[in-house]
């Protein structure tokens, strides 16, 4: 009897032109991930009809919800479509080296159709209308380095044939912890033990009345940038901005070499005061959980750089 595997389950990704509409067969790409939930769920609801006994009547359902994570490596390739979802579409530039650049604060909305297959068992459930309501990132010394990305989506719909029996496949390439960096304006910062960096869309469902049980839309609101550092307390630099109340421009980079980059750059960090933490004989720690502001004179919040052979953001042809 066939049994759904991880190691056999397909994603595939295309953008959407009109929100909720699924690509055709041929637009898709297949994704690498490291693990989801994304998927559909309709939850059951007590029955409250009174006078007909103590046994309950069926239980009513709720409103279908569809959503989840997906955590996916932190690649050269792939990478770029679950930013452009998150932020919009990148200015690109170059020629057979690009450089993609996504930033926040941006009006159009990208929404893509994903689908998780079971090849085992013959089931395919496609999640249409999906968008990025936050991603978060990580550096430290070692594993390897992975994003989180919580998925909003419309519709799930199950069939028993894939959307695209051959769907175009990216390069993998990963990049690795060790080699990752933060820089603090401009410069190296000494003695960071890890840092995470968080983007959120605010993004809210819009619950219209519709025969189809399906929300309308999802709307994105305030954008929100935040993270943390953890550092050994070997220098008060970190302690000084804060006490200072200045903002700060903080870069996490991992870099394979000067063609191939991933840069997340914050432009106006502030960073609260910090107690050290003193445990036991060993080092001294100090975590400082920082938020992003707009700085007016870069005009965003944040600024993404990846930096590639690949040229376009687009469906596969």
């Amino acid at each position: 009897m066939a049994r759904a595997l991880g190691t056999n389950a397909r994603i595939l990704l295309a953008l959407e032109s009109s929100y909720g509409t699924a690509p055709a067969s041929g637009s898709y790409w297949l994704m690498p991930i490291i693990s989801t939930d994304l998927g559909g769920e309709q939850a059951l609801q007590d029955d409250d009809t009174l006078g007909l006994g103590r046994d309950p009547q069926a239980p009513t359902y709720d409103v279908l919800k569809v959503g989840g994570q997906i955590v996916v490596p932190l690649d050269l390739q792939a990478l770029g479509y679950w930013l452009k979802l998150a932020l919009g579409a990148p200015t690109t530039t170059g020629s057979t080296n690009y450089t993609h650049t996504f930033v926040s604060g941006g009006t159009t909305q990208v929404s893509a159709t994903i689908e998780i297959g079971y090849p085992d068992l013959g089931a395919y459930f496609l999640c249409k209308g999906c968008v990025v309501a936050s991603m978060q990132f990580s550096v430290g010394r070692s594993g390897a380095p992975q994003a989180t990305l919580q998925i909003m989506a419309q519709n799930e719909v199950k069939s028993g044939s894939t959307v695209d029996a051959s769907p175009d496949t990216l390069t993998l390439t990963r990049f690795h912890k060790f080699q990752g960096n933060i820089k603090r304006n401009g410069s190296s910062l000494a003695n960071l033990v890890s840092g995470d960096l968080t983007y959120a869309n605010s993004a809210e469902s819009v619950e219209t009345v519709r025969a189809d049980d399906l929300v309308e839309a999802i709307d994105f609101g305030m954008s929100k940038l935040s993270g943390s550092l953890v550092a050994r307390f070997a220098a008060t630099t970190l302690h000084d901005d804060a006490v200072a109340q200045t903002a700060i421009d903080i870069d996490y980079i991992w870099t394979i070499d000067s063609n191939n980059s991933l840069t997340l750059a914050t432009q106006s960090a502030y960073l609260p005061r910090a107690k050290r933490s003193v445990s036991g004989p060993g080092g001294v720690e100090a975590t400082y959980a920082w938020q992003g502001a707009l700085d007016t004179g870069e005009g965003e919040m944040l600024e993404v750089v990846l930096k590639n052979t690949k040229a376009t953001y687009v469906n596969a042809a």
